[in-house]
């Protein structure tokens, strides 16, 4: 779109001011209604096809993106980092509030891995506007490091002054004669450093005294160190503070991260969760902070006491009065007890859908000790579990519409001391066919309330993305996401309805929303008739109803012919004055001559033509 491409480049190096941004937004909007009065709101207006938009520019998002693709630049730890980030460094550093003004400043050395933070606010802070506003946006949708299991090399690559990873219920560690010198005398700068000296063995004839002379203790105190063993327990004191997630004494994380794939097609779904050694490269956003998990995500240990082998097979469900059901079976071939059948409360045909859901199900309720066997009939939600995990968890699962379930599945099954394999099978497998007929013998009271909660382990739970693996078009997608969705228009609803209903009378199918507004797209219809229909089913005309409001002008709503409200209803399918009686003659002979059944339209019908 021009009014996106034009401003690209000048937002990218410059920003855009608040007034620009509304202006801008107002010449969309005209151009979008040919310079009249808006009948659809923006907000409407910015959202997808399928949800009946027009999915038009949002430029207070697109602004935002960029706003966090500088964040992102930023926080490069590279030796291509630009030399705006190291000036930014030093401007963030001195913004802080008056309570922090004791800390030493060269002790900031990046407010996303520490305590500190900077003032933010418009009347206070002496940061320059786009730093300010980059800030602001980067808080906004929770740009932060915060992973669940910390590789070592990370933890100790993490700044030990005002550490970020301070345990719940601690208190700061003050300033004293000890943290100088471990600074000024022994250079120490990060974790794994205060670990190395902290953790340094001495030898049998130590004495826990000033003047120890231990063949560690005297080479120190030559190097300025007045009481080393001191010094060293107050280090030990400084790690203590931290939580066991940020310790970098803890021992490494490395979880099995195999994906075995026996010649009989099983694969087992990695548990990998532990970061690599970038710290950089952990930073996320669209994430939520783990306010209260001090410990890493281990699984516990254990054997695989037994199995549970699960057959799951969807199947979308269709009637004349209801929309798509996605309807899945389980059906456990050695434990008959415990087959169920689901429907998920989730518009849409997808069976990966309703593949995923039962994934949960089995997941919730099997022995966590028992080895679960998944057979499924989709090659691509094995795929996405497996070979394509980290790419989707990279992005937030934003690429897909139930990614909510897959993430809380991927945190059941790293909290599992025992592994969980997945495998495709043929349609015509003996136990999918038993999966499916219990699907369709249950009832849908029972089916609904089967239906999983979707809920995961939360302390083995990645959320968010990488803010290293994230687009423009990637960031803007998950602030849009992030938006709260506009209000619903009585007027649109009535016509959705009315629509549902009137396919459903002449194609035995009850569509779903996404599949109306898709087809009011469709290439057979040219530009102008899907301009009509969309409008059409946003009572977007300026007709009927609309008038009723706008003094000495109520007479315009009505049909002196027809003595009734004049509204696109009344126009298409009971005027006498529209000419449509004629039109619907003619077309009547023409459908006859198809030799096709013949039933009057209503306006649902021609929506949904």
């Amino acid at each position: 779109m021009e009014a996106g491409g034009l401003t690209q480049y000048l937002t990218r190096v410059q920003g855009m001011s608040k007034n620009i941004e509304d202006k801008l937004q107002a010449l969309i909007a005209s151009f979008m209604w040919n310079g009249n009065k808006s009948a659809v709101s923006p907000d409407w207006l910015q959202q997808p096809i399928d949800n009946g938009g027009k999915k038009l520019l949002d430029i207070e998002a697109r602004n935002e993106a960029i706003d966090i693709m500088r964040v992102k630049t930023y926080l490069r730890g590279d030796a291509h980092r630009p030399r705006w980030t190291k000036i930014a460094d030093k401007l963030i550093a001195r913004a802080t509030p008056k309570t922090e003004n004791a800390m030493n400043e060269d002790l900031k050395t990046n407010m996303y891995l520490q305590t500190w933070h900077p003032m933010l606010s418009k009347r206070r802070s002496p940061l320059p506007e786009p730093l300010r506003k980059m800030l602001i946006t980067a808080k906004k949708y929770n740009v932060t490091i915060d992973p669940p299991a910390i590789s070592k090399e990370l933890r100790r690559r993490m700044p030990i002054w005002h550490h970020k990873g301070k345990a719940a219920g601690k208190k700061a560690i003050r300033e004293t004669q000890y943290t100088r010198c471990h600074r000024a005398t022994h250079q120490v700068q990060t974790a794994g450093q205060m670990a190395d000296y902290a953790t340094t063995q001495h030898p049998p004839d130590h004495r826990d005294r000033r003047d120890c002379n231990c063949e560690v203790c005297v080479p120190l105190r030559a190097r300025g160190c007045q009481y080393p063993a001191a010094c060293m327990k107050a280090g030990r004191r400084i790690l203590d503070n931290l939580a066991p997630r940020w310790d970098p004494r803890g021992r490494d994380l490395e979880p099995e991260d195999i994906l075995d794939e026996p010649a009989n097609g099983e694969i087992t779904i990695s548990r990998k969760l532990t970061t690599g050694p970038d710290i950089w490269n952990e930073i996320r956003i669209f994430g939520e902070e783990r306010h209260v998990q001090d410990d890493p995500a281990i699984p516990a240990a254990g054997m695989a006491n037994g199995e549970t082998l699960v057959y799951i097979s969807t199947h979308v469900e269709t009637s004349k009065t209801d929309i798509p059901k996605l309807v899945t079976g389980l059906w456990y071939p050695d434990e008959p007890d415990n087959n169920t059948a689901i429907e998920i409360l989730e518009q849409g045909t997808n069976t990966m859908a309703g593949d995923a859901a039962a994934i949960l199900h089995a997941l919730q309720r099997s022995p966590p000790m028992s080895h679960l066997r998944l057979k499924v009939l989709s090659k691509q939600l094995k795929k996405i579990l497996t070979m394509d995990r980290a790419t989707h968890e990279n992005r937030g699962w934003l690429d897909l519409q139930y990614g909510k379930t897959l993430a809380a599945i991927l945190s059941l099954i790293r909290s599992r001391p025992t592994p969980v394999t997945i495998e495709v099978v043929e349609k015509t497998n003996r136990h999918i066919q038993d999966a499916k007929a219990l699907a369709d013998d249950t009832d849908e009271a029972t089916r609904v309330a089967n239906a999983p909660a979707i809920q995961g382990d939360a302390n083995f739970t990645q959320t968010g993305a990488k803010l290293a693996c994230m687009t423009q078009s990637s960031l803007y997608k998950g602030i849009r996401l992030a938006k709260q969705p506009p209000g619903r228009r009585r007027s649109t609803q009535e016509n959705m309805e009315a629509t549902q209903e009137g396919v459903a009378t002449i194609s035995d199918r009850y569509p779903t929303p996404g599949e109306v507004w898709t087809s009011l797209r469709r290439k057979e219809f040219d530009k102008k008739t899907r301009t009509f229909l969309w409008k059409a089913m946003h009572e977007a005309y300026k007709c009927g109803k609309y008038w009723n409001h706008i003094p000495n002008y109520e007479h315009r709503g009505h049909c002196e012919t027809c003595g009734t409200t004049d509204s696109i209803e009344h126009a298409l399918t009971q005027c006498r004055a529209s000419g449509q009686e004629e039109i619907w003659r003619l077309t009547k002979l023409l459908w006859q001559k198809r030799g096709l059944r013949w039933k009057r339209p209503t306006l649902g019908m021609i929506l949904g033509c």
